[in-house]
């Protein structure tokens, strides 16, 4: 199970053009120019004034700020600082359009957190076009100056390959030195590749270690994807009752991804928990509420089976294919076996190979256990063939076994799982 990785911070270190404080202490001009930085200064800018705690974007009233921001600029318009917290006060008020300009703007006259923010612009598509390669080359000239966050993002494009050429070593680079300055978001990364083994040898035990450091920080993907090691034993000593408690901090917190997963600590009735499945599906449709892809594939799984819910195929149906549209593997190894066998939509060994496909891709362990471990025994001789022309499609280059899977096309599926 994937960690859910959040995007609500942004970067930490900054570079003004122009003193913190402006040199007319006491005007209108001044006032204005301190209450935007009161209102609008970035958590991390080591250039804000003393006393100015700086605010979260998430914490910002960016219409108030916006007033007062417009003046500073107005007033000391050659300030970067000044014209990348306007942009982030529009940011804040949801106008988009607005902020790019003003974080390309700061970012064109050097301002390291304006880079990551004009990045991060480019990565999503606020208030411009999404594109991966400007958005990635501004996270590298953000992450080369010393934004800790920006060095996080610039890791997430090589270990994707998204703007760049996929890079596990480039990934596990930037991640490192964003968590070896202390940035918790950074730890989780570096907890991950070492769990899949991307880049370097698989250690799930230097895993769980990146991910209680992250903890330590109060960081709720670290608080998660140490429970999942602990409920599962995996490079640390099995405790469901522990991984519970921690489930139960990061869901309090609003983690998606932790409320799904303590519905199947309910299913199960372990943790110290009775068995409830009832309300394993208040916890499953809560975390699906909340985007999580898991959620939304047991509460399907369960409206189709009828377990602690009244029975529901055809909706059931409908929250796989919205955890499908969410990028589940699991859900997509259940739809596939589905269109394989005909049970409850209509036969399509085709479809089915498509969907085998994204499991692989997803790191699927059902997938995995099918098609690697047991060579797709059980499966029809035209299911197994349409899998083969699947992964010949995707880029395999092995011969085609007809009616089997042979050792070409197993090798290639192993290759999906180590990441290729």
């Amino acid at each position: 199970m994937r960690p859910y990785i959040l995007f609500s911070a942004f970067t930490l270190c900054v570079v003004a053009l122009t003193p913190s404080v402006p040199a007319r202490a006491g005007s209108a001009e001044d006032q204005a120019a301190a209450q935007c930085d009161l209102l609008a200064a970035a958590v991390d800018d080591i250039t804000k004034p003393a006393g100015v705690n700086g605010l979260e974007v998430s914490g910002m009233d960016g219409v108030a700020a916006v007033g007062f921001c417009e003046k500073a600029t107005t007033a000391f318009p050659d300030n970067a600082r000044y014209i990348f917290q306007l942009g982030r006060s529009y940011f804040a008020a949801e106008q988009y359009d607005k902020s790019f300009p003003l974080f390309e703007k700061a970012a064109l006259a050097g301002h390291v957190i304006a880079m990551n923010h004009a990045g991060f612009s480019f990565d999503k598509g606020f208030g411009v076009a999404k594109d991966a390669v400007k958005s990635t080359a501004w996270y590298q000239k953000a992450s080369e100056a010393g934004s800790v966050r920006a060095q996080r993002n610039l890791g997430i494009s090589y270990m994707d390959g998204v703007g760049t050429a996929k890079d596990y070593g480039k990934a596990m680079q930037w991640f490192m030195k964003s968590a070896e300055q202390g940035y918790a978001p950074a730890m989780v990364y570096v907890g991950i590749l070492h769990e899949d083994g991307w880049g370097v040898p698989k250690n799930e035990s230097e895993a769980f270690k990146w991910y209680a450091k992250a903890a330590e920080q109060d960081d709720i993907d670290g608080i998660n994807n140490m429970a999942l090691l602990l409920d599962e034993g995996r490079g640390v000593a099995k405790d469901e009752k522990r991984a519970f408690a921690l489930l139960e901090r990061a869901s309090k917190r609003g983690h998606a991804a932790a409320t799904s997963t303590l519905g199947w600590f309910y299913e199960r009735g372990v943790g110290g928990v009775l068995k409830d499945v009832s309300k394993a599906n208040e916890l499953y449709l809560r975390g699906a509420d909340g985007g999580d892809s898991y959620g939304m594939n047991n509460y399907g799984e369960n409206l189709i089976a009828g377990e602690g819910v009244s029975k529901n195929v055809d909706e059931g149906i409908v929250w796989l294919i919205r955890a499908l549209e969410a990028d589940s593997e699991v859900a997509a190894f259940t739809l596939g076996n589905m269109r394989a066998k005909g049970e409850n939509m209509a036969a399509d060994p085709a479809k089915a190979a498509d969907l085998f496909v994204k499991a692989l891709e997803g790191l699927s362990d059902e997938a995995e256990e099918s098609f690697i471990a047991k060579k797709g025994e059980g499966y029809s001789a035209e299911v197994l063939n349409a899998l083969q022309d699947a992964l010949i499609k995707r880029g395999g280059t092995f011969a085609k076994s007809d009616g089997k899977l042979g050792d070409g096309a197993i090798a290639y599926m192993q290759s999906i799982l180590a990441g290729n």
